[in-house]
């Protein structure tokens, strides 16, 4: 018994491990928007982006502190630095040694009452002068060795830049921002794209469920064709009718299939998983939208993100110019060194020191003033751009409020046309069966009532991406994903 109940469950794991395509996907819209969020490397691109714009930010706002160096260095010189007194030295054994000779002299004129010989009193200035070299050092200094080893503490502190630092830290923080939006917009084009991939894959699968329904409304009339025509009933040019309409539906539901299976696969490409058995679980229909084109048109002048990053991007250039305008001021700062090896120190070199500088450029060759008046064009420039950018905003939502004004009117003026086309198609199929009509007649229909559900299904796909655009270009795409799914 024990050995039945395993071999079952190994059966049974067996299956499933060789059947695992049986079992589906079910996809919602939401779910595949948030799906794409955690897949999709564009958006870790972005992500990635912002965080070196933090550090960037980061790096600027360092500047307010203090800047610690530690250097060390060896220096070899071609001779050793020193300082001689020499002459100074030879003067006093001079005079000393003149002296010696006068008190000799003196000596001798009081002893012997002769004063010295010019040879005995050389002999004596000679014995002098040679006693005093023995006796005073060598008047010689050495302020540096030849090489020598340096260990110095640098310590910098800016005090006034102009306000440089504060306009460097605005810059990197506007880009930082402009990052930030180009993340929001990256998130907002893939939503974009899951929705247009996923209508396209509704509109594709209610395409092929036309397709289907035609190909099979075709082959019941193309069964009775051939039995009215076995009865005598009809010609054999309606009976051949039917099959070439037969052929036809049946080439075009092949080709709505691929076209499904393409969009299938479109769709799972963006959600980077496989595309068997991928079943999307939202329908293809209508739902009214009734929102007025004003609020469209004042949130894509508020949030949109091309006008976010051009706010950003003057903000950045209008930072820049202030940069440019501070190189007119003077700067401040504050300095101090200390030096731990004291053996390349000579006894002019202080061991530690500290500070304060300024600096004032007068004049530099107009460089600063073309520099400071080409930030300010920037700026200008870029006022000009958001002016620009804002009217054409506004009228690409305007295109897309009319677009998706006229697929919904287009959508609705089809319906009276289908229940016609129904009708059409129901009274020439009842012809035929009685004799008055023709295959030709039911096949036109049929052929007639396909292409009004088509294009009523496209109008209604144009319909609901239009809605979409619409949020997208006020940057408010969740609204619309709100909407769908309150209506699913």
């Amino acid at each position: 018994m024990k050995k039945i109940y395993i071999s079952s469950w190994l059966v049974l794991f067996i299956f499933v491990m060789n059947n695992t395509n049986v079992f589906s996907e079910d996809i919602s819209l939401f779910y595949a928007i948030d799906k794409s969020h955690k897949v999709n490397k564009g958006l870790a691109h972005a992500k990635k982006k912002i965080e070196a714009k933090e550090s960037a930010v980061t790096a600027a706002t360092g500047k307010y502190y203090p800047n610690i160096a530690l250097d060390f260095s060896v220096i070899h010189l071609n001779d050793e630095i020193g300082m001689s007194l020499d002459p100074i030295r030879q003067a006093l054994i001079a005079l000393q040694s003149n002296d010696q000779v006068s008190l000799a002299n003196l000596q001798n004129m009081i002893t012997k009452g002769a004063p010295l010989t010019p040879e005995q009193m050389a002999i004596v200035s000679q014995q002098a002068q040679a006693t005093y070299n023995k006796l005073l050092p060598e008047f010689y200094s050495k302020l540096k060795p030849q090489t020598y080893p340096l260990l110095t503490l640098t310590v910098t502190q800016p005090i006034f830049t102009g306000l440089k630092i504060p306009n460097a830290v605005k810059a990197t923080k506007a880009q930082k921002n402009i990052e930030v939006v180009n993340y929001d917009q990256a998130v907002s084009n893939l939503d974009l794209e899951v929705i247009k991939s996923y209508l396209s894959l509704l509109l594709a699968e209610a395409n092929m469920k036309v397709r289907q329904d035609v190909r099979d409304g075709i082959y019941k009339h193309q069964q009775r064709a051939e039995k009215l025509l076995e009865t005598g009933l009809i010609q054999v040019n309606q009976k051949l009718r039917a099959d070439v309409g037969l052929a036809n539906a049946e080439k075009n539901l092949f080709a709505a299939k691929e076209l499904a299976n393409i969009a299938r696969i479109a769709l799972a490409s963006v959600l980077d998983m496989s595309s068997e058995n991928l079943e999307v679980t939202d329908s293809l229909k209508y739902f009214d939208f009734n929102e007025d084109i004003q609020p469209f048109l004042a949130k894509t002048q508020e949030k949109n993100t091309n006008i976010k990053k051009l706010n950003y991007a003057k903000e950045a250039l209008q930072a820049k110019s202030n940069i440019e305008f501070a190189d007119y001021l003077p700067t401040i700062g504050a300095f101090g060194s200390y030096q731990f090896i004291e053996k390349g120190l000579s006894t002019l070199d202080p061991k530690w020191v500290i500070g304060a500088k300024a600096s004032w450029t007068l004049f530099n060759g107009l460089e600063r003033r073309n520099k400071y008046q080409a930030a300010k064009l920037e700026v200008e420039a870029i006022n000009d751009m958001q002016k620009e950018v804002s009217r054409k905003l506004a009228l690409l939502v305007r295109k897309q409020y009319l677009e998706m004004q006229v697929a919904k009117k287009t959508y609705k003026m089809l319906e009276a046309t289908l229940i016609q086309g129904e009708e059409n198609l129901l009274a020439a199929t009842k012809r035929f069966e009685t004799g008055l009509g023709t295959s030709f007649d039911v096949i036109d229909a049929t052929l007639q009532l396909e292409g009004i559900k088509l294009n009523r299904l496209k109008a209604l796909k144009d319909y609901y991406m239009n809605i979409a655009n619409l949020y997208n270009t006020s940057s408010n795409v969740p609204d619309f994903l709100t909407f769908w799914s309150n209506n699913q």
